[in-house]
This record gives C-alpha cells, sequence and structure tokens, in this order.
C-alpha cells in the first residue's frame, strides 16, 4: 500500500507525514519521507545532474534512524533516471 504524505493546509504547520527521529528513546528531530511503501520501504526522490555519496548517505541514515531495513534513491536527472536501492544492514547477495 503506498502512502503518500499529505499536505497541510494553508498557513498551517505540517503534522502528519512527519516521521521522529528517536536517539535513546528521546525525540532528537523528524525528517519527511517523500514516499513511503508499506511502512517497510523509504522513498527518496531527488532531481539533481548527479547522484552524490552525501545523499546515499543521507537514505541511509534514514533506514537506521526509523529501522525501516530498505530504501530507494530515485534520481530524476539529466542523463535519464537513476536507481539506487540501499539497506540499512549489510547484505551478503
Amino acid at each position: 500500500m503506498l502512502r503518500r504524505i499529505p499536505k497541510p493546509p494553508i498557513g498551517q504547520t505540517p503534522v502528519l507525514g512527519f516521521i521522529t527521529v528517536l536517539y535513546d528513546r528521546l525525540p532528537v528531530g523528524y525528517f519527511v519521507a517523500d514516499i513511503v511503501v508499506d511502512d517497510a520501504v523509504i522513498v527518496e526522490l531527488k532531481s539533481v545532474q548527479n547522484l552524490a555519496v552525501t545523499h546515499e548517505v543521507q537514505l541511509v541514515n534514514y533506514l537506521t534512524a526509523t529501522k525501516t531495513e530498505t530504501g530507494l534513491l530515485i534520481n530524476f536527472g539529466t542523463n535519464g533516471v537513476e536507481v539506487k536501492r540501499k539497506f540499512r544492514k549489510i547484505r551478503q547477495d
């Protein structure tokens, strides 16, 4: 099931769609995922000329903070669509 992050009404601070990041069971921040699929995959969308390592690190940090196992980094760049799959834990595929 695909869940779209709702837009807040004009003039209101968005509340829904934020994912709280915990450290030692205390909230330390939040982030908004572009797309979350079945609460199992975080999809991060980019539109840059080339993906950088920092984009990949950002996605892995989101996976770690939310204890989500799988993430997709999708870039709609100048050379077409580029997709990278990332995992929270190292896999021996």
